[in-house]
Protein backbone atom coordinates (compact mmCIF):
# COMPACT_ATOMS: atom_id res chain seq x y z
CA UNK A 1 0.00 0.00 0.00
CA UNK A 2 2.83 2.36 0.70
CA UNK A 3 4.65 1.61 -2.40
CA UNK A 4 0.98 2.32 -4.48
CA UNK A 5 1.25 5.84 -2.69
CA UNK A 6 4.60 6.68 -3.64
CA UNK A 7 3.60 5.68 -7.06
CA UNK A 8 0.82 7.31 -7.27
CA UNK A 9 2.70 10.75 -5.96
CA UNK A 10 5.15 10.21 -8.18
CA UNK A 11 2.71 10.44 -10.83
CA UNK A 12 0.81 13.34 -9.59
CA UNK A 13 4.51 14.99 -9.19
CA UNK A 14 5.41 14.45 -12.84
CA UNK A 15 1.99 15.69 -13.97
CA UNK A 16 2.08 19.24 -12.06
CA UNK A 17 5.67 19.35 -13.11
CA UNK A 18 4.40 18.51 -17.44
CA UNK A 19 1.20 21.23 -17.02
CA UNK A 20 3.40 24.08 -15.00
CA UNK A 21 5.72 23.39 -18.24
CA UNK A 22 2.84 23.57 -20.68
CA UNK A 23 2.00 26.46 -18.83
CA UNK A 24 4.89 28.52 -19.07
CA UNK A 25 5.58 27.76 -23.19
CA UNK A 26 2.13 28.98 -23.36
CA UNK A 27 2.89 32.07 -21.82
CA UNK A 28 6.24 32.29 -23.42
CA UNK A 29 4.59 31.36 -27.29
CA UNK A 30 1.95 34.17 -26.62
CA UNK A 31 4.27 36.61 -26.04
CA UNK A 32 6.62 36.01 -28.84
CA UNK A 33 3.41 36.45 -30.68
CA UNK A 34 2.24 39.53 -29.50
CA UNK A 35 6.20 41.06 -29.67
CA UNK A 36 5.91 39.63 -33.67
CA UNK A 37 2.69 41.29 -34.29
CA UNK A 38 4.06 44.35 -33.00
CA UNK A 39 7.14 44.43 -34.99
CA UNK A 40 4.64 43.43 -38.31
CA UNK A 41 2.43 46.38 -38.05
CA UNK A 42 5.04 48.92 -36.78
CA UNK A 43 6.95 47.34 -40.35
CA UNK A 44 3.39 47.71 -42.49
CA UNK A 45 3.13 51.11 -40.92
CA UNK A 46 6.67 52.10 -42.12
CA UNK A 47 5.83 50.63 -45.75
CA UNK A 48 2.70 52.73 -45.99
CA UNK A 49 4.56 55.81 -44.57
CA UNK A 50 7.35 54.74 -47.69
CA UNK A 51 4.81 54.27 -49.90
CA UNK A 52 2.69 57.88 -49.36
CA UNK A 53 6.19 59.97 -49.76
CA UNK A 54 7.02 58.17 -52.57
CA UNK A 55 3.27 58.74 -54.44
CA UNK A 56 3.58 62.22 -52.84
CA UNK A 57 7.09 62.99 -54.72
CA UNK A 58 5.57 61.95 -58.22
CA UNK A 59 2.48 63.57 -57.73
CA UNK A 60 4.23 66.98 -57.14
CA UNK A 61 6.67 65.72 -60.61
CA UNK A 62 3.80 65.31 -62.67
CA UNK A 63 1.96 68.91 -61.22
CA UNK A 64 5.33 70.72 -62.27
CA UNK A 65 5.44 68.56 -65.38
CA UNK A 66 1.62 69.98 -66.29
CA UNK A 67 2.68 73.46 -65.08
CA UNK A 68 5.08 73.57 -67.77
CA UNK A 69 3.73 72.61 -70.52
CA UNK A 70 0.49 74.34 -69.91
CA UNK A 71 3.19 77.59 -69.54
CA UNK A 72 4.47 76.23 -73.17
CA UNK A 73 1.29 75.74 -74.66
CA UNK A 74 0.10 79.77 -73.55
CA UNK A 75 3.59 80.72 -75.12
CA UNK A 76 2.96 78.62 -77.86
CA UNK A 77 -0.87 79.93 -78.37
CA UNK A 78 0.72 83.67 -78.17
CA UNK A 79 2.81 83.09 -80.92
Amino acid sequence: MFSYMKLLGVIAMIGIGFGSAWQFQDWRYGKQLAEQSQLHTETLNQLTNAAAAAQQVEQDKRMALEQRLASSEKKTSRK
